[in-house]
């Protein structure tokens, strides 16, 4: 009987700690799907907390008296595809950016992205966008597009706009105020 109970207790030691990790996985397992519970109601949350909180700090960093968004938007039926635009305010280069495929695609769907936000003091200035790209014939294309522009005490939004005149089958450059 001896002998059984040592090859059991030898049986136990070789066996035991290898059992231990799998209760506390179970355990921790059970215990993380109920600390999950709580974290999957407070996701919601947390997302609008952080749409709230970029909202603010925009509006701090970039009051409305002194605000400028630019904005690029495209209807070209990809004649033209852009490579880079660079833009100058006021003789200043402001906002200068090549372009991937994924974001032409993006924009000849419709797409408008924000290019520039920033502050700039109210009274008179200029704008000037330089486009850099390839037409429909896969020839380089260059064109600059300008506007003067008076910058009031409420936020400035402006468009590049970028369309196709089928009439001079050629791309047209527009600087629009919104």
């Amino acid at each position: 009987m001896k002998y059984n109970n040592k090859k059991m207790a030898m049986l136990l030691l070789l066996v035991l700690p290898f059992l231990a990790p799998f209760k506390a996985f179970s355990q921790s397992e059970n215990e993380s799907q109920t600390t999950n519970k709580p974290l999957e109601v407070l996701k919601p949350q947390i997302v609008d907390l952080s749409t709230e909180l970029r909202l603010l700090e925009e509006k701090l960093l970039y009051p409305d008296v002194e605000q400028i968004s630019i904005y690029l938007s495209f209807n070209t039926r990809e004649q033209f595809l852009i490579e880079n635009l660079k833009i100058k305010l006021d003789g200043e280069v402001i906002s200068s950016g090549q372009y991937e495929s994924r974001q032409i695609n993006a924009l000849n769907k419709g797409g408008i992205q924000r290019v520039f936000l920033g502050n700039i003091s109210p009274g008179d200035h200029t704008l000037v966008a330089f486009f850099t790209g390839v037409d429909g014939y896969n020839k380089p294309y260059k064109r600059a597009a300008s506007l003067d522009f008076n910058k009031g005490s409420t936020a400035k939004a402006i468009e590049l706009k970028v369309s196709y005149s089928t009439q001079s089958l050629q791309p047209i450059f527009e600087v629009v105020e919104r």
